[in-house]
Order: C-alpha cells, then structure tokens, then sequence
C-alpha cells in the first residue's frame, strides 16, 4: 500500500509506510542534513533523525494530521505532471478515509493555481469526476443539444398519437426530458435543474388526474371512450386543466418559467445550430399543445363516448386523492414565479458552493434575458395560442375534416406510422428480438437439454443404468457348486 500511493516530489515523499501511518518524508545526505533542520524550524513542526548509517542520510519526517495538510497544501500548487497528480490522489484519498476531511476542498488550491483557461476546465473536470462539461468548442455542446432537440420531437409526435391517456403523458414526460438535456447541452444546467422541479410538479398533477380518471371509470385508460366528464370530475378536470396549461408552458404558470427559458436560450446562442434548435424546439412544443389539448378536450370537453354505467359511477376521488391534487396545483401555479430568481436569477447565491459550475464563456443567461428579439420570445406562445384554438375548433365544429383524415389511407398510414413509435419497436421486434429469441432457442435445445444434460444428471442417470444393465449381463443366474 505504502509503494502504491507514495509521491516523490524532489526527495520528498507523501506514503503510507509498513503500520499504516500517513506520513510525509523528506531526506538528504547527512553532509547536507543541516537543510531538513531549516526545514524544521521555518515550519514549527516535524523531526530529523539519522535514516541510515549505511546510505549516510538523515530525513524529516511529519505524521501529524494538521501538520501534514500544512505539507499537502505547499506541494498542491506545485505538481505539474500528470503522473504526480494521479500518485498525489492516491495519498489523498487515503488521508480522506483516515480522517474524514474533503480531498475536493484541498485539491481545490491546485486546481485554481492553473492559469490557463483550457487547462483549468480539464483539471476542473478531472476533480469532479466530469460533472462539470469541458469542451474545446461549441461541437460537443450542439451534438447534445441536437440529438435532445430531436428527443423532444420524437416524443411529443409520438404522444400525439397515442390513445391511452397514461402513455401520453409518459411520452409528454420523454419530451420535456429533450428539453432539460437541450439545457444541459447549452451549459445551463440551473435552467435544466429549475424545469426538472417545475416539471416534477404538474407532470405528477398529470399523472394524478389521470390515475382519478381512470379510477371513476372503471379502470379504462382508453381516453376515446371517455368523453363529457368534466360534469361528474370537476376538481379533476380543474387541476389538470391547470397542469396543461403548466406543460404547455402559458403565461405565468409554473412551467412558462423554465420551458420558455430553456427554448430562449438556444437562440440566444447565436449560433446557427441554436438557431436550429430553437425552431425544432418551438415544434415540439407545438406538438406538447396539440397533444394536451387532446387529452383534456375528448376525456371532459366532447360528447360522452362510454358506456352508459361509466357514468352512473363516475365520481371524485376521497379527501386522500383530491388533497394531493389541490397541493400539486398550487405549485403548479405558484412555484416557478416564487423560485426564478432563486435558481436561474443573475446574481442568485443559490449554487454558490459551486455545486453547479458553468464556464463564464458558455454564460448565457444575460443574452437570453435582455438579447433574444421579443418576437422570438413569444413566437411559441403565438404558436401555442393558435394550435390551441385551432384543435378545438376543428374538434368542435368541424370535426369531419378529422375523421375524413383518418379513414383515408394517407391518413390511415401516417397514424400507423406514429402510433408504433416510428415503426421502431417493429424492426426491433423482427430483426434483433426475434433473431436472439430464436438463437435462444437453439442454445437451450443444444446445450441445456443436450450436451449439458448428457454431462449432468440427467447423463449421469442414464450412464449407470446402463453400466448397471452391462453388469447384470455377466450374471447367468446358474448357480453351480462344487
């Protein structure tokens, strides 16, 4: 252990010798022993004594715990290679498990003693175990932010056409994922941080309202046959009313906050891919609109399309179901006004501790607040506004378009098409599940019922009976005497 988790810096050396002490060496010639001396007394601590007789050395020597962090401290913004640092981590973490203080606190120093920019971003991210992002340019950030952008898109497109009213908002789940990674991918990880606990708290009034719904209706989630509830589930229908409205991120709901945010910022990259993402951005939430919009207007809005007992028994929830509905939708009203400036606020000491570090050259924030054009900030709320009227006014009053749709074979395809979740799950199921279903198959009759059998119990059974029958062969049953 003690070879392992030595440093040698010069002729110091950080280990753990044979009894387990941590300790801090430092030798030289007795010639020139009159140095660790003057070592001893700049620093008020340690002891020389003679080494070896045999090599002629003396050395200093330092066990003590404070002593030694004094030790660690002047070498920490002194090691330069990567091979030191590594061994100098080693003697760290041990220090670390034997007495329970912060490697991270005393790496720090090192750390912020780098003066270049690239330099410090690797060390800092080295130190954090890649918690924070360090990237040379922009093309890592975009290839996250795409492929989450494209998540976002997937998902909400899916949802759309889904007819059960849990996998919708599972998928509307999958879509604001997309979003938070889009953050994350532009380096704001407050903002994602903010939508992930703004989201958590409508996205389970969803799930909640739903879960009420399908209790009054004898368990079925199929929100086709649903229809006219919203006489008989009034406080469901208000609270999920309200965590729509959240989703879809309107005005001064609690999801307006960070949603809005998040799709502002890709624009305020100026770049042409945060361009990009701001447009497929801006579509999936078109396509978050459409979706809630469905949900509400064929499970309370349209016509009664159930069976007529689903209604005899439709009824709200107890105290123990509805209270949490109420709660959930106060903060699904309240919460992201109260905690915007707290989380992604300038100046908020929220993450003072560093707890979330972002490089101040991937700092957006101010572009995004006082830069980004006001017509690209209200451009997914002009488009929210008019596909919310434009679903309930087709729905409504001219439904046959839809229908006509539908029953066409375009209609009828372009359904399929993304009702089977962009006929994945269908490759998938031909092409790899089959294919190890059937390697499986083969696998368990060659080798499970056949070789592995024949050298098991099953072989080892068979072999004695006939080894026994073999045996019984020799005996004539004549029994002869003399």
């Amino acid at each position: 252990m003690g070879q392992s988790a030595g440093f040698a810096e010069g002729d110091g050396h950080f280990g753990i010798d044979k009894r387990g002490y941590l300790t801090f060496k430092l030798t030289q010639s007795t010639t020139d022993s009159q140095i660790l001396f003057y070592v001893k007394k700049t620093l008020g601590f340690g002891s020389v004594s003679l080494q070896s007789k045999l090599s002629n050395t003396h050395q200093y020597r330092v066990r003590d715990k404070n002593n030694l962090i004094t030790i660690i401290n002047i070498f920490n913004g002194n090691l330069k290679t990567k091979a030191k640092i590594d061994q100098f981590k080693l003697f760290l973490e041990a220090f670390n498990n034997k007495y329970e203080t912060n490697i991270l606190f005393i790496r720090f120093r090192y750390i912020v003693s780098q003066k270049d920019d690239i330099q410090f971003s690797k060390s800092l991210a080295y130190l954090i175990n890649g918690y924070v992002t360090y990237v040379k340019s922009y093309d890592g950030y975009n290839t996250v932010v795409n492929h989450r952008a494209i998540t976002t898109i997937f998902s909400s497109l899916i949802g759309l056409f889904q007819q059960d009213i849990k996998k919708v908002i599972a998928y509307s789940t999958m879509s604001q994922l997309g979003m938070m990674v889009i953050a994350v991918g532009l380096s704001s990880y407050n903002i994602a941080l903010f939508h992930l606990v703004n989201h958590a708290f409508y996205k389970a009034l969803l799930f909640l309202g739903a879960g009420a719904v399908i209790h009054a209706v004898a368990d079925n989630q199929d929100f086709r046959k649903y229809g006219g509830l919203r006489a008989f589930l009034p406080l469901t229908y208000s609270v999920m009313l309200i965590a729509s409205l959240s989703l879809v991120a309107f005005p001064f709901m609690t999801g307006f906050y960070s949603k809005d945010f998040i799709i502002e910022s890709a624009y305020g990259q100026y770049y042409f891919s945060g361009t990009a993402v701001y447009f497929v951005s801006t579509i999936g939430a078109m396509f978050t609109t459409l979706y809630s919009v469905k949900v509400l207007y064929l499970t309370f809005l349209t016509n009664p399309n159930g069976p007529l007992i689903n209604y005899k028994h439709a009824h709200e929830g107890d105290i123990f179901m509805s209270l949490p509905l109420i709660i959930l939708a106060v903060f699904s009203i309240f919460f992201g006004y109260i905690t915007k400036d707290i989380f992604i606020g300038l100046g908020t000491n929220f993450f003072i501790d560093n707890s979330l570090f972002i490089h101040p050259s991937h700092e957006i924030l101010l572009d995004t607040e006082f830069a980004v054009p006001t017509l690209f900030k209200i451009l997914p709320l002009i488009f929210t506004v008019s596909l919310s009227i434009l679903s309930l006014v087709l729905s409504e009053f001219i439904p046959k378009v839809l229908t006509h749709f539908k029953l066409s074979r375009f209609g009828y395809n372009v359904f399929g098409f993304f009702n089977q979740r962009f006929l994945v799950e269908l490759f998938y199921n031909r092409y790899i599940t089959d294919l190890v279903l059937k390697l499986g198959g083969q696998t368990t009759k060659v080798l499970d019922k056949g070789s592995i059998e024949l050298i098991g119990p099953y072989g080892l059974e068979k072999g004695l009976v006939s080894l026994s029958k073999n045996i019984s062969k020799l005996d004539t049953g004549v029994i002869t005497s003399q």
